[in-house]
């Protein structure tokens, strides 16, 4: 990116989508809502939590993202809430990382992304649990496709990788290899025609959140935030199959163009009447579980008690409500256990556990 231009990213803001006529909403695809029971016991210690930006979990582990002294996540025994330490030092150091990255956690391993440099690295949980709290991460590959703008990133194994984003300001998902080839895209982004997003603004509202099959690499979903919109793929032998695009409305965003000083920068405002969307994804063998909000954006922040779910082909399952507004959301492979990260009446970050095996 040219250095005249800068990008203002709306972290802050809270999630929203288009807005929605009868036949388009969420709800009618779903059975009525039904209560999660939320097991009594606080099993993870509150003061071994900063501010919560993300949970994973594999069965065995629980990845907290919470940015503090320097180290952006911390990890738990996701059966015993045992804390076993923290983990991944900001720095430009080896072994280190640029800031807080977004990833996923399966089998052991947690695959982290930078969007800002293309690096790809990994976690080995047991090397953490067995009191290496400085492991250093093992890097995988640093991707270099100047189209490309990535803000969710599978694995599939060491050498291929499913990005979800922007590709050629076209196309939402684009699958590569260790070479920097392009193997497939698909799935054209909802504003590509409109001329009123230009190149600096169209990644910005493509922004989303993605959910991995916990064992089969190749299967994800992607809800685009500040929408309604969420879709089920797969990746077969290197073609990006769609499985099924729910696309219940799509964002309504006003692009900004800003200057500060004599610089041009970019940016966006959100409808304040629309509903927040989705907020976070979380994925068991049996489908992705979504946490989604209705509320109009300016009467909400960024929480809901809904989570919303869908089998690996895109049909609507269930609808459960939540106790309590939460921020992000966790689920177990086997789908028993929700994890949610919410706060006690004092402000304090908590992650309350729910039962969903029935």
């Amino acid at each position: 990116m040219h250095r005249s231009f800068f990008t203002v990213f709306l972290l802050s803001l809270t999630l929203h989508s288009c807005q929605q006529t009868p036949k388009q909403c969420v709800w009618n695809d779903f059975p009525p809502a039904s209560s999660l029971i939320r097991l009594e016991e606080e099993i993870f210690e509150k003061d071994s939590i900063a501010v919560i930006e993300g949970l994973e979990c594999d069965g065995k582990n629980l990845v907290v993202s919470d940015v503090y002294e320097g180290k952006c996540y911390t990890l738990f025994d996701a059966s015993t809430g045992a804390y076993i330490g923290r983990f991944g030092s900001i720095g430009q150091g080896p072994g280190e990382i640029e800031n807080l990255c977004s990833g996923h956690l399966s089998d052991g391993c947690f695959s982290i992304f930078s969007g800002q440099t293309g690096r790809i690295q990994k976690y080995f949980m047991d090397s953490l649990r067995l009191g290496h709290q400085n492991a250093s991460p093992i890097h995988l590959f640093t991707y270099n496709l100047p189209d490309l703008s990535a803000f969710g990133l599978s694995v599939l194994n060491d050498s291929t990788f499913l990005a979800a984003g922007t590709y050629l300001s076209r196309y939402q998902y684009c699958l590569f290899n260790d070479r920097n080839e392009v193997l497939d895209s698909a799935v054209e982004i909802y504003n590509a025609a409109d001329s009123s997003f230009n190149n600096y603004i169209r990644p910005l509202t493509n922004q989303g959140v993605m959910a991995v099959h916990p064992t089969e690499k190749e299967r994800f979903a992607y809800a685009l935030w500040y929408s309604s919109n969420i879709d089920f793929m797969k990746v077969t032998k290197h073609h990006i199959d769609v499985i099924r695009k729910n696309h219940y409305g799509n964002p309504e965003i006003k692009p900004l163009t800003l200057s500060m000083g004599g610089t041009v920068g970019y940016s966006f405002e959100p409808n304040k009447e629309s509903p927040v969307g989705f907020l976070d994804l979380a994925a068991s063998v049996q489908g992705v579980y979504a946490l989604y909000s209705d509320k109009a954006f300016k009467d909400s922040r960024r929480e809901s008690r809904h989570v919303l779910f869908w089998d690996w082909e895109g049909n609507p399952i269930g609808n459960y409500q939540l106790d309590t507004d939460v921020y992000h959301i966790a689920v177990t492979p086997e789908g028993k256990k929700l994890f949610a990260a919410t706060k006690s009446e004092e402000g304090e970050w908590i992650i309350a556990c729910y039962d969903i095996s029935q």
